[in-house]
């Protein structure tokens, strides 16, 4: 990776606000002690607007300042290997898993069985650590508070981790990578009755790399399902995006128990030609990590649209582009879908939804460069069409 500065003087203690003039982020936000020269050597190239604001208010700004050329980083490796698990097949809950090799396009392979036939189970993991965990879910009609786990390089079933603090499904779920703690957020609770339908705030926590069950955490800004999560990793921030009530987005620190934040709302631009709110309930999220781009794909109502985000700034989602165009319409995108990525080698995939006429349930995979805006490209396909699955990377 390359690595940039912006560099210059100033004359007492301020904050240094840098902002990427291409689409208006914030790249780097930080107190520079003392007067004379400074330099931030980590942003990306091209052109930025400068800030420096002292504590008594004085502000200072530069446009169209050319990022300078620093050097070139030794390429860091991210997860390799894409697992799909669980899902509905337009007429049944499933507990098969599926995988791929993330930076080589193809079809998937049958990777193996969790241990519980399931849909809207979620899934995360910790990164390069190699260990994939799916919690809850709905058996069909219940919800269950049942979490699996299996090592990512290593085909094969599922076997119990622990529990969930109580049955859910469609909670949304992200993790820290290697720092091994995952965040499960919302959800829906079928305990006994399928009509007692109890749409929760609570959030809960757990250690990857420890057999056990999960704990609480927070709570979210309010009660949502169908959401979906992503991180940037190793930098502890969790972010929540989406439901099927509002296309609102929260954020929490990942290794501070303590109740989310507003962050600010998903894209309803959808192209649709059906009567519905565009909540984006259902979205697929996932991110590049540590380099701080959150992306968040399709989502009822049947819509085609990527957003991004930067996860370490708040704001409202940007849109980024389309999934690839199914053959039954332009006009309709797909739920259900599920992501995950290589994290900082910038390869997300997009796999599997359900689209609003037959075939309904589809097999498909796209993939999409994370860190460069643009449309989705076709991957290949799962072994098997699925919505309401999970999908983690290691």
């Amino acid at each position: 990776m390359s690595y940039y500065k912006i560099s210059g003087e100033k004359s007492e203690t301020a904050r240094v606000i840098i902002i990427d003039e291409s689409d208006w982020s914030i790249e780097s936000n930080t107190v520079v002690s003392g007067s004379g020269a400074y330099s931030i050597d980590t942003v990306a190239s091209g052109t930025k607007l400068v800030l420096a604001r002292a504590s008594d208010g004085w502000l200072e700004g530069y446009g169209s300042v050319e990022a300078a050329f620093v050097y070139e980083a030794e390429p860091v490796a991210g997860p390799t290997r894409g697992v799909w698990g669980g899902g509905w097949n337009d007429s049944s809950a499933v507990n098969t898993m599926d995988y791929v090799t993330i930076a080589t396009t193809g079809n998937a392979a049958g990777f193996g069985n969790l241990s519980l036939v399931r849909y809207y189970v979620q899934a995360t993991s910790n990164g390069t650590n190699d260990r994939g965990i799916w919690a809850g879910g709905s058996p069909d009609p219940y919800s269950t508070d049942v979490i699996d786990y299996h090592a990512i390089s290593t085909t094969g079933n599922a076997a119990d981790f622990g529990n969930l603090v109580i049955s859910l499904y469609a909670t949304g779920t992200t993790s820290n990578d290697t720092n091994e703690r995952a965040v499960f957020g919302g959800g829906q609770n079928y305990e006994d009755d399928p009509g007692d339908q109890g749409i929760i705030d609570d959030t809960a926590y757990r250690t990857i790399n420890s057999l056990g069950n999960a704990a609480n955490f927070g709570t979210l800004t309010y009660s949502r399902y169908d959401s979906k999560a992503c991180s940037n990793g190793t930098n502890e921030r969790a972010v929540f995006g989406g439901s099927g009530i509002s296309p609102a987005m929260d954020y929490l620190t990942i290794n501070t128990l303590s109740a989310s934040a507003s962050f600010g709302d998903l894209s309803e631009l959808c192209i649709v030609d059906i009567a519905f709110d565009h909540t984006r309930g259902t979205a697929a999220a996932t991110s590049n990590g540590t380099n701080e781009r959150g992306v968040f794909g399709g989502g009822y109502v049947y819509c085609d649209m990527i957003d991004y985000i930067t996860i370490n700034s708040t704001g409202n989602a940007t849109q980024f582009g389309k999934l690839t165009v199914t053959p039954f319409g332009a006009n309709y995108g797909r739920g259900d879908i599920s992501a995950t990525s290589n994290g900082v080698s910038e390869r997300g995939l997009f796999g599997g939804g359900e689209y609003y006429t037959s075939p309904y349930v589809l097999d498909i995979i796209d993939y999409v460069t994370i860190n460069s805006i643009g449309d989705a490209t076709d991957f290949g396909n799962l072994t098997a069409s699925r919505g309401r699955s999970g999908a983690c990377s290691g």
